[in-house]
């Protein structure tokens, strides 16, 4: 609930209580009013001062002393008040605050918007809400929190939970996502060039991205090559999933091919200590007999190129 009568000061621009006095105000403009559209806004756009409550204060300074390493440090980004905001819902959820050298990244990650868009700031801008009065302040601390925004917070702690507990998690086998709709045969089970059936990746990260179907999203690039491209004897259209590193060989090649394939292959073996297999090559020579694992028989791969058999060509 808030109080309509003008206060003598204003309201703290996080929890919406009156704010310490004294204090040099910080002034919100609004680019919008809720309902009326943007142009018309622009023409005379409202503008409210609000103060910060000695609470919230102390607050944000440990915000800025988590991010800097100094009382009341600046970074010189935005990363103190994305803490701020996220320390913020951490108080109106009454969950302890962080202690220096504990990671603050789930908590930029997942508490950051809802914290925002708790804080009584929002009421004014971007858009000032329908019915929020420049001269009232809250009755309590953060009274004006409406049911939606209390799920939201409590949705982003048990995020921020889930990402702490996949800390001491093993990592994640992500697999290639389905082949999207489109020409051509899909190519399901593993990588396109080199057959690898799933890419590990940290579980923490795998929480950061929003779960396994988005980390699968992120971590596997979609793909489609005419089969003589990758190396087959017949012609039609594939279509499937890279894995990160026959991705990157693509990118650096800037299409699908001969080239790309075994620059994939050949990155493989060196980064796996097998540089020495590799076929001694003259100027201008390239591999030969390496196909990518779409075109094979496609037995199931238990490792990146566990298909390949080679010798060179001029």
């Amino acid at each position: 609930m808030t109080q309509n009568e003008a206060p003598t000061t204003p309201a703290c621009y996080s929890c919406g209580v009156q704010a310490e006095p004294g204090r040099r105000p910080m002034i919100f403009t609004a680019m919008s009013l809720e309902g009326q559209h943007p142009a018309l806004t622009h023409r005379n756009p409202p503008t409210v001062e609000l103060g910060e409550c000695s609470e919230c204060r102390s607050r944000h300074e440990l915000a800025s002393l988590l991010v800097t390493g100094k009382p009341n440090g600046r970074d010189g980004t935005v990363t103190t008040d994305r803490l701020g905001a996220a320390l913020d819902a951490l108080a109106i959820l009454g969950k302890p605050m962080p202690k220096q050298g504990e990671s603050i990244g789930p908590l930029l990650r997942h508490l950051t918007t809802p914290g925002s868009l708790a804080r009584w700031a929002a009421r004014y801008a971007p858009t000032w809400s329908r019915g929020a009065k420049a001269d009232e302040r809250n009755a309590e601390a953060w009274a004006h929190l409406s049911e939606e925004q209390r799920r939201a917070l409590r949705d982003g702690y048990s995020r921020v939970l889930a990402e702490r507990v996949a800390a001491s998690a093993p990592p994640v086998a992500l697999t290639p996502p389905p082949a999207d709709e489109g020409k051509g045969s899909p190519v399901e089970g593993g990588c396109l060039f080199c057959g690898v059936p799933a890419v590990a990746m940290e579980a923490q990260r795998v929480v950061a991205r929003g779960g396994v179907e988005q980390a699968r999203a992120d971590a596997w690039t979609p793909t489609s090559a005419d089969a003589t491209v990758l190396g087959g004897h017949s012609s039609g259209r594939l279509r499937g999933h890279l894995c990160p590193e026959c991705a990157d060989a693509k990118e650096a090649l800037g299409s699908v091919g001969a080239s790309a394939i075994e620059r994939a292959y050949t990155r493989h073996m060196r980064a796996t200590g097998r540089g020495d297999d590799l076929p001694s090559l003259g100027p201008g020579e390239h591999l030969s007999g390496l196909s990518a694992w779409a075109v094979t028989a496609r037995a199931g791969n238990l490792e990146a190129w566990q298909h390949a058999s080679l010798r060179h060509r001029a």
